[in-house]
């Protein structure tokens, strides 16, 4: 039998409102990105904060909802992943202010490479860049400011596009 030495958190309701913050983010990432097409760390930031927050009032201790908060951001693995994925935005936003979404047309039109081919380009490199960061997320930032708009503009299906990126 599993014994827990920590006390676990209670809520008002029961557990199942221990979801509300996972659901709350979960909309603002589907609002952000499919309905305002936007891919913003800040803006995915703030969501997370304001899910927490209304979490905690879900919580019957909101004194203990916040050091069980503390304690999960500030274990190892959780640093490591905000230091990849702030690195990651780092990178993002210097690929955007470099222009090499159009060098990879500007490629794409010298090889003769159009449409369904640069789809499948797209999801060999970001394959690549996906095993080089180790994140979805970070992939995703990186990959669709590049490519995305590069397929586009060669001709390529948008739905294609994203699904090779994703």
């Amino acid at each position: 039998m599993f014994m827990q030495d920590e006390p676990t958190l209670k809520f008002h309701g029961g557990m199942f409102m221990s979801f509300i913050p996972v659901v709350i983010y979960a909309l603002v990432c589907a609002t952000l990105f499919i309905y305002f097409k936007a891919f913003n760390m800040e803006a995915l930031a703030a969501g997370g904060l304001v899910a927490l927050l209304i979490g905690g009032l879900a919580c019957t201790s909101y004194q203990k909802f916040w050091e069980a908060a503390i304690n999960g951001i500030s274990s190892i693995p959780s640093v490591s992943v905000i230091v990849i994925l702030l690195m990651v935005g780092m990178f993002s936003a210097l690929v955007k202010l470099c222009g090499l979404s159009n060098g990879f047309v500007w490629l794409a039109n010298y090889t003769g490479i159009h449409g369904s081919l640069f789809v499948a380009f797209t999801f060999v490199a970001t394959c690549i860049v996906s095993t080089a960061t180790g994140s979805s997320l970070g992939t995703m930032f990186i990959a669709f400011p590049i490519f995305y708009s590069a397929g586009l503009a060669l001709g390529a299906n948008p739905m294609m596009m994203a699904g090779s990126i994703v």
